[in-house]
């Protein structure tokens, strides 16, 4: 097949990515063919070849998932401005809302999705235990999850120690259940954005409320005071 005219302004490698990561979170690697992923891309099946010719299919699948990646921890670090400075609870608010906003969004969850199907067949690509796609990203949510909970409290109310389990806690049931959404999983899926952000801010809001003496997330509309009447 001749290789079709170059579009001014596109990036053939990124199209080609772009389009792996769909077809693969489709199909799965074995039911994925390099010819989808070309016709997917509008470029040639040869053009996937000439930049992936080294490692083929599992080269192209994991660069896929590793653009992604960045993609996600990219976005996990654009904090809306001003952020850092709101009150304790809607802080918490936005942060929440943040990482579920990442985590649940369409291609994340597509990525989301290969790494849980194909986790056998990356780990092994993976330099070390903590550098898969699904552990960086917890890794991002829990160290700023752990310092949003130390700089809520004093050193006298909230250990290090605590902060860092319950970050621990409350990021792997986060990331698990966005996983089981990826995978679409009914008992995972019914639950919107909001429902997800709410739950999980009332229960990092909870923790923190229970060891500063504070009143913790209230819902939306309501002040602190009415909420403790």
């Amino acid at each position: 097949m001749p290789r079709k005219p170059a579009v001014p302004g596109v990036d053939r490698r990124q199209q080609i990515l772009d389009a792996a990561l769909d077809v693969f979170a489709e199909r799965g690697f074995d039911g994925a063919t390099t010819q989808e992923i070309a016709d997917r891309a509008d470029v040639a099946q040869g053009l996937i070849y000439f930049y992936f010719k080294e490692g083929g299919k599992v080269q192209l699948l994991l660069a896929a998932c590793d653009r992604q990646t960045a993609v996600a921890l990219a976005q996990l670090d654009e904090r809306a401005q001003g952020e850092q400075d709101l009150p304790t609870d809607a802080a918490l608010e936005h942060m929440v809302s943040r990482f579920v906003r990442v985590l649940d969004a369409p291609r994340t969850g597509k990525l989301l999705n290969i790494m849980a199907r194909e986790e056998g067949r990356l780990r092994p690509h993976a330099q070390g235990e903590d550098n898969d796609t699904i552990s960086l990203v917890a890794i991002r949510i829990y160290d700023e999850l752990e310092n949003f909970l130390c700089a809520h409290s004093t050193r006298e109310q909230v250990s290090k120690g605590d902060a860092s389990l319950a970050a621990n806690l409350f990021t792997g049931s986060l990331v698990a259940l966005m996983v089981r959404r990826a995978l679409h999983e009914p008992n995972a899926s019914y639950m919107t954005r909001e429902d997800i952000s709410r739950m999980l801010a009332e229960m990092v809001g909870a923790w923190l409320a229970a060891r500063t003496g504070q009143i913790g997330i209230v819902p939306a509309g309501e002040s602190a005071r009415e909420a403790s009447e």
